[in-house]
């Protein structure tokens, strides 16, 4: 649960905008998966499912609880339109974060990334970016393909090939394509790898130019 609660304290301490439930489900799954697919395992224990609003699982509840019973995380709601709620969440520490929240540097690598892409998208942008993974494309994909919803089977974080049915000519076009590419890129692992790293150098640049100028 630690590693979840660390998740949750450093998304609502770095992201641009007031995180509701969906917004940090969804953050952590994007976590999770690029994680996995980086070093090959997940950083936490959440699991996964497919439900009404995308990926979902029902330890967020549970380690919010426990942020808001050791006055962490505040939890609030403001009425919408149409008998709507939006629930909010913000840290409510004096100071420093405990050390016991801190993340490891492969996981804070991550989760920069994931505040980078995610922490000032609109709330539809975070979906679709949730949405977009292959786990909940291939989800995607069998509901329609089947006509019925899907809601509670497991996400596996493992999948990162093509879900799609193909025809035996556009299987081999894309074995092609996938040969060509790990000729240029290497394995899915050092494909995020390097993605993650380019990133960071981008981000270790900005900063420079930031000091510099101040």
């Amino acid at each position: 649960m630690r590693e979840i609660k660390s998740l949750i304290v450093y998304f609502l301490k770095n992201s641009s905008k007031t995180l509701g439930k969906t917004d940090l489900m969804k953050f952590l799954y994007c976590f999770e998966y690029y994680f996995y697919q980086t070093y090959g395992r997940q950083y936490s224990d959440l699991k996964f499912i497919r439900y009404k609003y995308g990926p979902s699982t029902p330890q967020l509840d549970a380690a919010v609880d426990e942020l808001r019973q050791e006055e962490i995380v505040n939890v609030f709601s403001v009425d919408l339109s149409g008998g709507k709620k939006f629930i909010g969440h913000e840290l409510i520490l004096n100071g420093e974060i405990p050390e016991y929240y801190s993340l490891t540097r492969e996981a804070e690598e991550i989760a920069r990334f994931i505040v980078y892409k995610l922490g000032n998208s609109k709330y539809e942008d975070v979906i679709n970016f949730a949405y977009s993974t292959p786990p909940m494309a291939a989800v995607l994909e069998e509901e329609r393909r089947l006509g019925i919803s899907l809601q509670g089977r497991r996400l596996e974080l493992d999948m990162s090939k093509e879900i799609f049915k193909m025809s035996r000519e556009r299987r081999e076009k894309a074995r092609l394509r996938m040969q060509n590419r790990e000729r240029v890129r290497g394995s899915d692992k050092e494909y995020y790898e390097e993605y993650l790293k380019t990133y960071m150098d981008f981000e270790n640049t900005r900063r420079r130019v930031r000091e510099c100028l101040n």
